[in-house]
């Protein structure tokens, strides 16, 4: 009898547990920030893209990432993916992962960038 009353509470205690992974992964927080940068093209498909600025929960941040063209959009741009690191100036770190369209405006300098992310 005492062995059934003792596997309960752990059992108990062990789906508590196990379901607080779950909660926390599905909870999500704004990504907001304002970051400048520049991009060095590193061959004729791909670039390096550095950035500094502000964002949201990590402060003052410096960007480091690789784009890689992977076509033309239906904008008369480019589509492409890619791979960045968001460092805040704790060392904390977010890794971020996207494909993007690049269009063209009127302005010749100016593009429209649209850019859904994943963080991983």
């Amino acid at each position: 009898m005492k062995r059934l009353f003792l596997t309960s509470p752990i059992f108990a205690v062990l789906a508590v547990l196990g379901a607080f992974p779950v909660a926390f992964a599905s909870h999500s927080r704004p990504f907001n920030g304002t970051l400048t940068g520049s991009f060095t093209d590193t061959s004729s498909t791909t670039a390096a893209i550095i950035g500094t600025g502000h964002v949201q929960h990590l402060g003052k941040t410096v960007s480091a990432g690789v784009g890689t063209i992977t076509g033309r959009a239906e904008c008369g741009g480019l589509e492409e993916t890619e791979e960045h690191v968001f460092t805040a100036a704790n060392g904390d770190q977010v890794f971020l992962s996207t494909t993007d369209t690049i269009c063209p405006t009127s302005d010749p300098s100016v593009f429209r960038l649209t850019w859904p992310f994943t963080i991983t």
